[in-house]
């Protein structure tokens, strides 16, 4: 009798992709916006930008904490599209509801961009924490 063997493969991209963003608070680093000519340029207004943080814990919460301005919130995550897009929802500092484009995960580096960033000048958001 043939056996059928399962794809383990998504799974285990999944099971990673979580691991590594619920491994440790990221603390953000930069954040850019990307002008109609395609050139990435940084938000002069986040200078203290490393002074915020975000938890991801493995029951799909996250909690932001923002020591510039004394905020801290809490709020939902989850990955879709086979873990390329990454939604928050009730983030203060980075946008409720929004989905990020997850650019780079890695075990000290998280990148994400968000193409439907809506402003005159600008066409996308790109932020990056690490730990």
């Amino acid at each position: 009798m043939p056996s059928c063997k399962k794809d383990s493969s998504n799974s285990a991209k999944s099971n990673s992709a979580v691991t590594l963003l619920t491994s440790s608070r990221w603390t953000f680093q930069k954040f850019e916006y990307e002008e109609k000519n395609g050139t990435w340029i940084p938000d002069p207004d986040a200078v203290d930008a490393n002074k915020f943080t975000e938890g991801f814990n493995t029951n799909n919460t996250f909690t932001e904490i923002d020591l510039v301005n004394g905020y801290n919130t809490t709020g939902t995550w989850n990955f879709t599209s086979n873990n390329t897009v990454l939604t928050l929802s009730n983030s203060y500092d980075i946008g409720q509801g929004a989905a990020y484009n997850v650019n780079q995960l890695t075990s000290s580096t998280l990148v994400l961009t968000d193409p439907n960033y809506i402003a005159v000048s600008y066409i996308a958001v790109r932020l990056t924490f690490t730990h």
